[in-house]
């Protein structure tokens, strides 16, 4: 199962398509908002406390996107999300450069390193280029330094302290020279609590990173995926976060969450359908009326197909990879009209 999940991965477009869209999708996207009028109630939230988002670069076509397809894409993030999630390597920044000049929402990115055990000698590296790109664009309002680590790092590897300590550094620089920036690390949280029996890794994994972190962290980034141990979602478990409050108060990001829609995936015997996505996000509003939460992000807006990423999140988005609506873009559409409460 291990194999499953460790090779989830964010695909990037070539450089090429890059330079000659920036202008076209700045200008496409730029004209569509979120509209304010709620028209359906399937969900039984009457507001939120939270911004919602898309997380990933999931374009119909890829990897071999045309340029319409991937002006399209732009123009979809801008109408069903209020924040955009972009996750890359500090080597691959041009992607956070297509993005900020594709859309006009706020950008939560998550930044690693190509390497997860050269973080001893990437911090300087990393700084001076995050530095740039912040000043470059504002439109960065949150920063997650690495991404998992509890499920990248074992627990008293000589790799989780390298990234412990480039981490204090990261962040001391960046609150200096950022103060306003939310900058935080990533958590997987099923792998957190001692589940997540999918990723294939021992219980508990990570509470004494997080305890030796939370001093350093302005939120809890979290991605979240209750299927890695549950197949029905009357199956998960109230109180789902409750946890954390042993061990922090400080608000929750989820930086990706969601559920599959095959029925069909490897080792995963009736879990994934249409109806369990649109039930799963039912579920996650109602749980999320009992925390307190900045942003919930769902990861990609169309599938991006098992041949460009692991098959267990190959079915995931909120369209299929030719772009055909599913049956729980209807209700985050709906979540994306509910008021948010000041």
């Amino acid at each position: 199962m291990d194999k499953l999940i460790k090779n989830k991965k964010f695909v990037l477009p070539t450089i090429v398509i890059i330079i000659l869209l920036i202008g076209l999708v700045s200008f496409i996207s730029g004209l569509y908002k979120p509209t304010p009028t709620r028209k359906t109630f399937d969900l039984p939230i009457s507001q939120r406390n939270y911004f919602v988002g898309i997380t990933g670069y999931s374009p119909v076509g890829l990897p071999n996107s045309q340029s319409q397809q991937i002006s399209d894409f732009f123009t979809n993030i801008s109408s069903h999300s209020e924040v955009y999630g972009v996750h890359t390597t500090v080597d691959h920044l041009e992607v956070v450069d297509l993005s900020a000049q594709s859309v006009k929402t706020p950008l939560e990115v998550v930044i690693g390193i190509s390497d997860d055990i050269k973080w001893k000698d990437s911090a300087s590296d990393y700084i001076t280029k995050v530095t740039d790109l912040i000043k470059k664009y504002p439109q960065i309002k949150y920063l997650s330094v690495g991404n998992e680590i509890n499920f990248n790092f074992k627990n008293g590897s000589p790799e989780l302290v390298d990234f412990v300590n480039a981490y204090k550094q990261i962040y001391g620089s960046l609150k200096k020279t950022f103060p306003t920036l939310t900058v935080y690390t990533t958590f997987q949280f099923e792998t957190l609590i001692g589940k997540g029996y999918l990723t294939g890794r021992e219980s508990n994994q990570g509470w004494d990173t997080f305890k030796e972190l939370e001093g350093n962290m302005d939120i809890i980034g979290l991605t979240v995926y209750p299927f890695f141990d549950y197949k029905t979602i009357d199956s998960i478990p109230d109180q789902y976060f409750s946890i954390l409050r042993d061990y922090s108060n400080k608000p929750i990001a989820i930086t990706e969450t969601g559920w599959p829609s095959s029925t069909n995936i490897s080792g995963l015997t009736d879990v994934g359908s249409e109806d369990k996505q649109t039930q799963y996000l039912i579920w996650l509003t109602q749980e999320l009326e009992k925390e307190r939460v900045v942003f919930v992000n769902w990861i990609f807006f169309n599938d991006v197909g098992s041949k460009s990423i692991s098959e267990i999140f190959s079915s995931i988005g909120l369209k299929s990879s030719s772009g055909i609506s599913k049956k729980v873009l209807q209700s985050w559409e709906e979540l994306v009209t509910i008021p948010k409460a000041n």
